[in-house]
């Protein structure tokens, strides 16, 4: 869970996914994504309960990634 993980999907998209804590303790995923040539994309955070947990939802979303074409670089 340390730094940026990038990943380079199909047709110039990308998406990046960190973990941080909030003011309150609590471990947060987050999430951007978008594409190079447009100026669409996106950003999210996610709320986790526990570190199991963020790390079962850190490896839903790479999975993800993967099924989508997206690579990590």
């Amino acid at each position: 869970m340390d730094g940026i993980e990038r990943f380079k999907g199909p047709g110039g998209r990308y998406y990046q996914l960190w973990v941080q804590r909030d003011l309150f303790g609590s471990l947060v995923i987050m999430r951007a994504w978008g594409g190079h040539r447009t100026g669409r994309g996106g950003f999210k955070a996610l709320a986790m309960g526990s570190e199991v947990e963020c790390e079962k939802m850190l490896r839903r979303i790479r999975a993800r990634r993967h099924s989508r074409g997206y690579m990590a670089v």
